[in-house]
């Protein structure tokens, strides 16, 4: 039980450091763009 705990919140945490990426990037490329 513990470790599938675990597992879930290490998923989770993939899935925010995924969302935290897009939204950094998605900016990020929309500048280089506007700059370009």
């Amino acid at each position: 039980m513990h470790r599938a705990h675990d597992a879930a919140a290490s998923r989770s945490g993939e899935a925010g450091l995924m969302n935290t990426r897009t939204l950094v990037a998605v900016p990020a490329l929309f500048l280089a763009g506007a700059l370009a």
